[in-house]
């Protein structure tokens, strides 16, 4: 569901810094990822698998997009709306 609502494009690595994955972590990732939707989608399993320093939550990932180096608010929103609609975080 996440990656199908979160912009397949060059953020993978600006995401991956605000949920807390450390350089070294990214880096495996570039390394052994090709392509940017491989890449998005190891960053979001790695931070659920525990491997960043911000909390697992919805919440950190609808910051996390919002935040200024990321600058996927709209992605944000429709995540949102889609976790209220199948009342997730109420």
């Amino acid at each position: 569901m996440l990656t199908q609502l979160i912009p397949h494009v060059a953020i993978w690595q600006e995401l991956g810094q605000s949920i807390g994955l450390t350089p070294g972590k990214l880096e495996e990732i570039k390394e052994n990822d090709n392509s940017v939707r491989r890449r998005m989608e190891n960053v979001i399993l790695e931070w659920m698998y525990g491997n960043g320093n911000r909390p697992i939550s919805w919440f950190t990932l609808l910051e996390a997009l919002r935040h200024p180096l990321v600058g996927r608010s709209k992605a944000a929103s429709k995540i949102q709306q889609e976790i209220e609609s199948t009342s997730l975080i109420n």
